[in-house]
């Protein structure tokens, strides 16, 4: 579904400071994630599409049973929302724009 050239943007920037993933280092992330919430399980709370382009709301659900972060897995059921606005080039994705609340999900995690 991710163009070979897919751009994904980042709000806040990862810890390494990164606002901008290309492809692999996107499905890196997703894949820590993963392992990290391995029950992990996303919510749509609100769609939007128009033209070329799909505006996304949504609800991250998960337990922390793998190390995140460079932190210890906490054991922590943590949710935190986002908005995603995908821009669509004939039926790929070619560019993401995802702001998430990192505050709320660090704190849940006992990070902050």
């Amino acid at each position: 579904i991710l163009a070979a050239d897919y751009v994904n943007r980042q709000e806040p920037a990862l810890p390494d400071g990164a606002h901008i993933l290309g492809r692999a280092r996107w499905l890196a992330l997703v894949e820590g994630h993963r392992a990290a919430f391995p029950d992990c399980h996303v919510e749509i709370l609100f769609q939007i599409a128009e033209g070329h382009a799909v505006a996304t709301r949504w609800r991250f659900y998960g337990t922390n049973t793998g190390p995140y972060l460079g932190h210890a897995p906490t054991g922590r059921h943590v949710s935190w929302t986002g908005i995603e606005i995908d821009v669509f080039r004939d039926d790929f994705i070619i560019e993401s724009w995802v702001d998430w609340d990192r505050h709320h999900q660090l704190t849940q995690l006992g990070h902050i």
